[in-house]
């Protein structure tokens, strides 16, 4: 510990502050943070840092909350942060608190406790008190009406044996006063962010369960909905009526988009549990394509849209090593996306090499995608313009799993596109020469 001399100058203390304040700029915590404060300290000294969380601006409406303690040089921190204690239940901490609020400048002193007081101990310090010099650290984020309650944790210097204070040590604690309040400012800023954080990943997972618990439940009944449909369509119940056909053929139809909506989400649902096992083997990509362009044809049919869809294969393009029925998903991901947006022209699938990936690229002539939507279209449950989409319907899952699916492969997806000119949907895939690379034996 550094001693300070009651002969010493503020000059003189100057390398001394320059110690403490960069030992404060590499602080992590609140027990560095009180180690760096104590090296201003001399060894008589314990240090007591605690969180202060006023209700309103009276001197005993709040709660403290002790994170951290330097006695005879040693360290410890309550690690229990989120245990407070009301201010007006301990009578010691109540005259402090009262004493600390009336004090308008931020180091509160005095020399003799008991005498000033009436107080022999207060419940942080086991030691007892004689001598206390209280910086109070500013709530830099708030201005509070009144200037006396605007500090939201404070730093206790106490001695058990009567101590006066220099005037190097008052300019010194002044010092501290102002840096060390930055310090801890932003140190229960940064927790609380991590706290916030911490919570909304809670609040997301618990989300994520309820709709693939929801989606679950949803699908059994609705696949008995889809199959009875289909029955009475068939003809099993006898011939029916034109416009009771017309109904059944709505509440059919109705039930297969809902099923597959329904279906998206438990599948990302997976893929985020990490519950996704992939079925690598040597695949052309544009059998791939050819496949999903065969499956979604009759959407466009139903849909009566004049839309054409272009394979263009590349006689140069290597065996992708891709899970066929994910990248399957992948293509008639985007290829549902193109119909949806697109209402004529050419949707066009094309292939090239970068380096050992495998590049596919979708392009549609639709509508295209505003430059700020196209960072967060990949997102789940985020879709361009709502106005759009309740035209198109879907549920903002595709483009996700889409993205989940290529990367979980070694790929990666991105989209280029202006708005009223189309879109060029791209991903990756490693090709079968790049596996063999990755797992040649030398």
């Amino acid at each position: 510990m550094v001693k300070l001399s009651g002969n010493d100058s503020p000059g003189e203390g100057t390398p001394l502050m320059w110690k403490v304040n960069e030992a404060l700029l590499l602080a992590s915590d609140e027990r560095e943070i009180l180690a760096a404060v104590g090296l201003c300290a001399d060894h008589n000294a314990s240090l007591q840092l605690f969180y202060v969380d006023w209700i309103s601006q009276q001197p005993l409406d709040g709660f403290i909350v002790p994170v951290a303690t330097l006695d005879n040089g040693k360290l410890s921190s309550n690690r229990e942060l989120h245990n407070k204690a009301s201010i007006k239940e301990f009578t010691d901490v109540s005259a402090l608190m009262t004493a600390l609020a009336a004090c308008p400048d931020p180091v509160w002193y005095e020399e003799n406790l008991p005498v000033a007081m009436g107080l022999t101990a207060i419940c942080f310090f086991p030691d007892g008190c004689q001598s206390m010099a209280a910086i109070k650290l500013q709530n830099l984020g708030q201005v509070e009406e009144n200037a006396n309650y605007n500090w939201d944790a404070v730093i206790c210097f106490v001695w058990s044996e009567p101590h006066s204070f220099s005037n190097e040590e008052r300019y010194t604690f002044a010092a501290i006063a102002q840096f060390a309040s930055a310090v801890v400012a932003n140190l229960r800023m940064h927790k609380e962010i991590v706290a916030n954080v911490t919570r909304l990943q809670k609040l997301d997972k618990l989300k994520d369960e309820f709709l693939y618990s929801m989606s679950h439940e949803l699908r059994t009944p609705l696949g008995s909905i889809i199959t009875l449909s289909e029955a009475i369509l068939a003809g099993a119940d006898g011939e029916i009526a034109g416009n009771l056909r017309a109904d059944v053929e709505s509440i059919h139809d109705s039930g297969h988009h809902l099923y597959r909506m329904i279906a998206d989400i438990l599948d990302f649902a997976s893929i985020e549990a990490g519950n996704v096992h992939l079925e690598r083997e040597a695949t052309s990509l544009v059998d791939v394509a050819n496949n999903a362009v065969r499956e979604i044809m009759p959407m466009i049919e139903v849909q009566h849209k004049q839309l054409g869809i272009r394979v263009m294969p590349s006689p140069v393009l290597r065996p992708a090593w891709v899970d066929r029925t994910r990248t399957h998903q992948v293509v008639l991901n985007l290829l549902s996306n193109a119909v949806k947006f697109a209402d004529h022209g050419v949707i066009e699938i094309s292939f090239y090499l970068d380096g050992e990936q495998l590049v596919v690229c979708v392009h549609d002539e639709g509508i295209g995608i505003e430059a700020d939507q196209q960072a967060v279209i990949f997102q789940k449950f985020r879709q361009v313009n709502g106005s759009l989409t309740r035209k198109t319907g879907g549920n903002g899952l595709g483009l996700a799993i889409c993205k989940q699916l290529v990367e979980l492969q070694g790929g990666r997806i991105w989209v280029e596109s202006t708005s009223g000119q189309g879109s060029s949907f791209y991903f990756t895939m490693p090709t079968l020469q790049e596996q063999a690379h990755e797992t040649a034996i030398y």
